[in-house]
């Protein structure tokens, strides 16, 4: 089997991608669905993703494990463009795998890898809010979706094919690593703010994120003027509701 699979409702797209491979099915296939039932994001956090939204997981084969982190940048942007293309609405990416619209999560995105030697095999997912009138209310003041924004229903089948899209482009390596992170850069929220990153080691720090390296780290700026790079963790903006 290769190709696009597509369901109404699945447990969890990345489960069935897993699934799928396991049995032996080309890692050319992508799930794609309309609602999952478990739905996770990263450190295994529930992902709200009920019917409106779109979720959408695919093999993808990172270079190195050093490479994760730009890649899961890389894949923010191509979901950023198919929004764009697909409803005209511009999201700006909050490091390290978020897409915002005026400080509300509308897209999430997670890379799970596993590597043996040399050899990795990752699958990414994708997650974006479309359709949802509105959400619980712990999530009402963080979370928004394209028809909020919009006022319009979006065509999820229309969107996941510009997503689809989107990806290859990215994966074809036709626009140079540079250009890509110009992009990432030019469109993160992050930049220039006041940050609160939390490590995955339970690790806090705290300052102003000034720049994206060419790894995909964030150089946050503290107080004393000492500088850190962050490879991973939460990001918060501790002056902004997200």
């Amino acid at each position: 089997m290769s190709g696009y699979v597509f369901w109404e409702e699945v447990d969890s797209t990345t489960a069935v991608l897993k699934r799928l491979v396991a049995a032996g099915c080309s890692t050319n296939v992508t799930v794609i669905a309309a609602s999952q039932s478990a739905g996770r994001g990263k450190n295994q956090r529930l992902w709200v993703s009920g019917q409106g939204s779109l979720s959408y997981s695919f093999v993808c084969q990172p270079q190195s494990r050093d490479a994760l982190q730009l890649w899961t940048l890389f894949y923010a942007l191509a979901a950023q463009q198919a929004i764009e293309l697909q409803t005209g609405v511009t999201a700006g990416i909050k490091w390290p795998n978020d897409l915002v619209y005026q400080g509300r999560k509308l897209a999430g995105i997670l890379l799970e890898s596993r590597w043996q030697g040399s050899a990795c095999s990752c699958i990414g997912g994708i997650g974006i809010n479309c359709n949802q009138r509105q959400f619980p209310d712990d999530l009402a003041h963080k979370a928004a979706s394209l028809r909020m924004i919009t006022g319009m229903d979006v065509d999820t089948d229309a969107l996941a094919c510009v997503l689809s899209s989107t990806i290859n482009l990215l994966q074809s390596g036709k626009d140079g690593r540079h250009l890509l992170l110009d992009r990432v850069r030019s469109l993160c929220v992050s930049l220039g703010k006041r940050v609160l990153v939390l490590g995955m080691d339970g690790s806090t720090i705290e300052g102003t994120a000034t720049e994206i390296i060419d790894s995909g780290a964030m150089r946050v700026v503290l107080a004393d003027g000492s500088e850190r790079l962050c490879w991973e963790g939460d990001l918060q903006h501790p002056d902004h509701v997200l």
